[in-house]
């Protein structure tokens, strides 16, 4: 029993049931996919309004691959696959060869439109993680080139004076008494101790140099904030073994090692590293940065030049005065002079002052530097600077400039904790109270607001009180 169109489409609409299984209507078997199986269609006519069902509501690719599922189905009693007897085929199964249906005009247009009519979009072969990857590709490629060329520039660095960290440290360590040690509020911080030489020798090391400026940078390294005290040189303090005197003389006795002890001993603090820089090597910084802006009266300018013609016989270099006072961008050579005036009011306090005032504008300057432009500054200085710092280290700190914020400015010891003392060095500036300065140096550093002084500091703190006599100046 064969059924009419009507009832044929009827039929195959989507969703709906088809017959049951009736051995006189010549349904064997339920449709297999979207190809068909034995026994399924009454003949050939039936099949061929079945494929063009499917080319209507599939398109031609979906109706072939429903034919190709099919094609060994026998709808005749002769065994002739439906398909191949369609297209020439006699042989059932053989359809390998086959070629293609063709379409009508109008149906390879309408195979490529959606349910609304509109055309589809191309299908994306390449999906969101093959872009991905291909991005994070490019983007480690160009961080391994800059790493190549920083690495490559960064080479002369490793040609500074340096003192092993390893040996260095070991040496600090057995020298920091265990309360500061396990002293958790400085576990987040990296304190460097910096020196400034006047060094005619070239070696930053060793030999007679007093270091004229004695500073420790303590580096938040959750923020990247800086605190930047400079420690008078004249500060009456042990300088080793029980011997009070100036400072800078700790520098002269055992260079950078001996007084990165006396800063521990005297201020409960666990430095570990250095930086020593020469007067030539802050030119040559200053120069690679472009010069600084400060501004200068004209008292300083007169004092600024006498220095630069000093420096000028001293070093060789370009003797290149100051024309004017008020904002002036500074030359390396200028801004170092600048930085060593101590005969206006305020003396050496006001010296140390400008001193922090250079390294401010300095850092100011590098923050908006390139890092290829901060390794040449480091390259420029590598005949005048020393440190126990790594190339690693270095290069870290280097790529950090720009997220470094020098937070505030001091000069140890306080003015309400200091008074003048003649000592056998000469004139020399007097802690009243160690303990107390120490005290204001930590919350000044760390924000600890109620620190309580080792009691190595309370005996040093003592015995400068009894044993030193301050000096009134009238």
């Amino acid at each position: 029993m064969a059924y009419s169109d009507r009832e044929y489409n009827n039929i195959n609409k989507k969703g709906s049931r088809r017959p049951a299984n009736d051995e006189e209507t010549g349904y064997g078997r339920r449709p297999s996919g979207r190809g068909y199986d034995e026994g399924y269609w009454e003949d050939e006519e039936d099949y061929e309004e079945y494929a063009r069902s499917m080319d209507r509501e599939y398109g031609i690719e979906d109706s072939r691959r429903g034919q190709v599922r099919g094609r060994n189905a026998g709808g005749y009693d002769d065994g002739r696959s439906v398909r191949g007897e369609r297209y020439g085929y006699a042989e059932a199964g053989n359809m390998d060869d086959a070629p293609a249906p063709k379409r009508r005009r109008g149906e390879a247009a309408a195979s490529r439109k959606g349910p609304s009519g509109k055309k589809k979009k191309p299908r994306k072969k390449r999906g969101f993680f093959g872009i991905l990857l291909r991005l994070i590709a490019i983007l480690l490629l160009v961080a391994a080139i800059m790493a190549g060329v920083l690495a490559y520039r960064v080479k002369d660095v490793l040609q500074m004076q340096r003192v092993n960290s390893v040996d260095l440290e070991e040496v600090l360590q057995n020298n920091i008494n265990n309360r500061v040690r396990n002293d958790m509020t400085m576990e987040g911080y990296m304190n460097i101790a910096l020196f400034g030489v006047d060094s005619r020798s070239g070696d930053l090391l060793d030999g007679d140099n007093r270091s004229d400026t004695i500073m420790i940078a303590s580096i938040n390294k959750k923020t990247g904030e800086i605190s930047l005290v400079s420690v008078y040189r004249d500060t009456i303090l042990d300088v080793g073994d029980g011997y009070y005197t100036k400072a800078n003389t700790a520098y002269a006795l055992g260079g950078p090692e001996q007084a990165i002890i006396m800063l521990n001993r005297n201020l409960d603090l666990n430095i570990l590293d250095f930086v020593t820089v020469g007067f030539e090597g802050l030119a040559h910084t200053i120069d690679a940065l472009g010069g600084i802006e400060l501004e200068i009266d004209e008292e300083e300018r007169e004092y600024l030049n006498q220095y630069v013609h000093d420096m000028h016989i001293e070093l060789g270099t370009d003797e290149t005065p100051v024309e004017e006072s008020g904002l002036v961008n500074l030359t390396g050579i200028q801004a170092t002079a600048y930085s060593r005036i101590r005969y206006t009011a305020g003396d050496d306090f006001r010296r140390a002052e400008r001193q922090r005032i250079v390294l401010e504008k300095t850092l100011e300057k590098a923050k908006t530097a390139s890092p290829t432009t901060l390794v040449d500054v480091a390259n420029n200085v590598v005949g005048d600077m020393a440190t126990s710092l790594s190339s690693k280290e270095i290069v870290n700190l280097i790529l950090m400039a720009s997220k470094l914020d020098l937070k505030d400015t001091g000069g140890l010891p306080q003015e309400e904790y200091r008074e003048f003392a003649d000592i056998e060095a000469g004139s020399a500036v007097m802690p009243s109270t160690l303990e107390k300065n120490v005290e204001w140096l930590h919350m000044f550093l760390f924000g600890v607001e109620s620190y309580t002084a080792s009691e190595e500091v309370k005996e040093r703190s003592s015995w400068i009180e009894n044993n030193v006599q301050p000096a009134y100046y009238y």
